[in-house]
């Protein structure tokens, strides 16, 4: 089988490479925490299943993953920014306190749908530091939480742009997390003792990989053909 002309390989060559290379990443951070819970009891008409004394001081541990693959923006000011997790994002917390178990996880949507996905909130933390927060919704009081990364300038995102979100391995940041649940009538809030992130290197989406394999055959023909 005849080979394409020169000009017409580098084109498909040139094509391979720029969606191989310009392919994103979904940004990911997922890690295991423990921490000093601070409770608080919801305004219901109700009063909470066990004492908020029991529950205030407590020990608590847990997990989170959040990913990011296609954050959208929506409004900006100078200090700060949020995006909607759009396209397969995602917020999951785990957190077990005195016995117990409660799980977050609020998905983006399907397009389409009315429901709202989680939300990236970025800011400059001052002194040096800029958050990253990851909500369930606008005002998670009632059912949903909040993770929060505190870090140095520069180590969790550039010029407050989510498509550039990542973890330095040489300046972790450090962790705070809120979450409400109406069935147990309180709010918890605690910033980690400890904290451990899974920094293990994110996968290219698949087409971009086939891509990137594809420009990498037409180098080695292009080779042979010499």
């Amino acid at each position: 089988m005849a080979m394409p002309p020169f000009s017409c390989r580098a084109a498909l060559l040139a094509a391979a490479l720029a969606c191989a290379g310009g392919s994103a990443l979904a940004a990911e951070f997922r890690g295991t925490f423990a921490g000093i819970a601070s409770a608080e009891p919801l305004p219901l008409n109700f009063p909470p299943p066990r004492p908020i004394e029991a529950y205030d001081g407590a020990p608590i541990t847990g997990s989170f993953e959040v990913s990011v693959p296609d954050p959208v923006f929506h409004q900006g000011t100078g200090s700060s920014a949020y995006f909607l997790n759009g396209n397969g994002g995602y917020l999951s917390m785990s957190f077990r306190i005195l016995g117990e178990q409660f799980d977050i996880h609020q998905a983006s949507p399907p397009p389409g749908s009315s429901d709202f996905p989680s939300l990236i909130l970025l800011g400059g933390g001052g002194a040096g530091t800029q958050t990253a927060q990851f909500l369930t919704d606008f005002r998670p009081r009632y059912g949903g939480g909040i993770l929060t990364l505190t870090g140095p300038t520069g180590s969790l995102f550039t010029g407050l742009d989510a498509s550039t979100l990542h973890l330095d391995p040489d300046a972790l940041p450090s962790l705070q997390a809120y979450f409400a649940d109406s069935r147990a009538g309180m709010t918890i809030s605690f910033e980690a003792t400890s904290v451990t992130f899974d920094l293990a290197t994110p996968v290219p989406e698949a087409p971009a990989m086939w891509m990137g394999l594809a420009g990498l055959a037409l180098v080695a023909a292009a080779r042979r053909r010499r």
